[in-house]
């Protein structure tokens, strides 16, 4: 009777830290979930690497941390061209002064006219 109850037990924890691990998951890498971005490819590389994360520069890296380059994605904006320029500066970076960069976010309020000219085309 000693086995069968280790068995059990094992069996059990098994299944508890399946149970825990897909609780305490963050990401989803597509097919399946982990705790971060870099333990999705399991060994697979880039077919493993889906859902919340990219697979750039040979690592699965979380979406979130990583730019849009239009038709790609990068670590960040100076690694979206690949050597192929402006053409590939796209999405959330832009190409200034032979760079490729962070677009800036449109955070400027709209300029409003001065009330001289509003009390003009009211009357």
């Amino acid at each position: 009777m000693g086995i069968f109850l280790f068995l059990r037990l094992v069996t059990s924890a098994f299944l508890y830290a399946s149970i825990i691990e897909k609780v305490l998951a963050d990401v989803s890498c597509g097919g399946n979930t982990a705790l971060t971005c870099d333990q999705c490819p399991q060994g697979n590389g880039e077919f493993w690497c889906n859902g919340d994360c990219r697979w750039i520069n040979n690592q699965c890296v979380s979406v979130a941390s990583s730019v849009s380059c239009g038709g790609h994605n990068a670590l960040t904006c100076d690694q979206c061209p690949l050597g192929n320029g402006e053409s590939w500066c796209n999405g959330d970076c832009r190409w200034v002064n032979d760079q490729c960069v962070v677009t800036p976010e449109q955070t400027q309020m709209p300029t409003s006219r001065p009330i001289e000219s509003v009390q003009k085309q009211i009357s």
